[in-house]
C-alpha cells in the first residue's frame, strides 16, 4: 500500500469529513427508505443482549450523574459559571466512565449483533450483493470484535502515553485531555469500521492500515458513537447502530471513488497461496 502525498492526504481528509457528516445528516432517510432494521428479529438473543447493554449503560450513567451532583452541589448554584462547571464535570465523568474504564468497548462487544446486522444490510443495499449473515459468520465476527477491542484499547492507551510525552516536555499539559479524546475517538471509530473491513475479508492488521487512510471517517464516527453512549439506555444502543450504518455507507462511497483495495485482494490471495502450499507440504511429508 503506497502512501499518499501530503497535499492529497489533506484534501482527502476534508473530502472524507464532508462525506461522513453528509451521511450522518441523511441517515434517517436512508434507514426509513431501505428499512434496514428488517431481519433483526431473526437474532433470537438480541433482546437479551440489548437488555444487558441498556442496564450496564443506564446504571453507569446514573451512577456518575449522582456522584457528580452530590460532590459539587451545583443544584443550589444556578449561575452561568456554575452551569459551565457542571457541564465540564459531566463530560469529565463521562470520559472517566466510558474511556478510562473501557466500558465503551464492553458495550461494543455486547452490541456486535447490531453492528454486524446493520453493517451487512447496509452493504447489501449499497452494493446489490449478498453478504454472509449466517450464525457462523456472526460468531466469527463476534470473536473478531473481541480481538479488535483488545487491540484498540491497548493501542489507545499506548498512543495516548506516547503523545503525552512531548506535550509534557513542551509545557503543553493543557492539550493532553483534548489529544487523548481525539485518539480515543479514532480507535473507537476503528472498532466500528472494522466490521465493514471484515466483510471484505481483511485481517485486523490490514483493516487498521486501511482505516488509517480514512482517519477522518474513523474520528467522526468514533466521536458520534462516544457522545451517544453517554446517553442513558437508548444511547448505548443507538450509538453503535448509527455508527455502523454511517461507517458502511461512507467507507463504501470512498472506496468507489478511490478504488484502493487492490493491495488487500493481492495480500489475501498471497496468504491463501501460502496456506495452500503449507498444507500441500504437510500432506507430502505424511505420505
Amino acid at each position: 500500500m503506497t502512501r499518499r502525498p501530503l497535499y492529497t492526504a489533506l484534501t482527502n481528509t476534508v473530502r472524507d469529513s464532508i462525506c461522513t457528516i453528509g451521511n450522518f445528516q441523511g441517515l434517517y432517510d436512508f434507514i426509513q427508505e431501505n428499512k434496514i432494521y428488517r431481519g433483526v428479529s431473526k437474532y433470537t438473543w438480541l433482546s437479551k443482549a440489548l437488555a444487558v447493554v441498556a442496564i450496564i449503560g443506564g446504571i453507569g450513567f446514573i451512577k456518575f450523574i449522582f456522584s457528580y451532583w452530590q460532590r459539587e452541589e451545583v443544584a443550589s448554584q444556578m449561575s452561568l459559571a456554575s452551569f459551565g462547571s457542571a457541564f465540564t464535570g459531566f463530560v469529565s465523568e463521562g470520559y472517566d466512565l466510558f474511556v478510562i474504564g473501557g466500558l465503551k468497548y464492553v458495550i461494543l462487544v455486547l452490541m456486535e449483533v447490531v453492528i454486524f446486522h446493520f453493517t451487512r444490510r447496509t452493504l447489501e443495499i449499497k452494493t446489490g450483493q449478498e453478504f454472509d449473515t449466517s450464525l457462523k459468520a456472526f460468531i466469527n465476527a463476534q470473536v473478531r470484535m473481541l480481538k479488535v477491542v483488545f487491540f484498540s484499547y491497548g493501542m489507545e492507551i499506548f498512543v495516548t502515553i506516547v503523545a503525552g510525552v512531548p506535550l509534557g516536555m513542551l509545557g503543553l499539559e493543557f492539550l493532553k485531555p483534548a489529544t487523548a479524546f481525539i485518539i480515543q475517538c479514532f480507535f473507537l471509530g476503528f472498532a466500528v469500521i472494522d466490521n465493514y473491513n471484515e466483510a471484505y475479508h481483511m485481517t485486523i492488521k490490514q483493516s487498521f492500515r486501511y482505516t488509517q487512510r480514512y482517519a477522518a471517517v474513523s474520528l467522526l464516527v468514533g466521536l458520534v458513537v462516544y457522545v451517544l453512549m453517554l446517553a442513558p439506555l437508548v444511547g448505548t444502543v443507538l450509538g453503535p447502530l448509527i455508527g455502523a450504518v454511517v461507517a458502511a455507507i461512507t467507507m463504501y462511497e470512498l472506496h468507489e471513488i478511490d478504488q484502493d483495495m487492490q493491495w488487500v485482494f493481492q495480500e489475501t490471495a498471497e496468504r491463501k497461496q501460502r496456506k495452500a502450499a503449507k498444507k500441500a507440504a504437510k500432506r507430502a511429508k505424511s505420505a
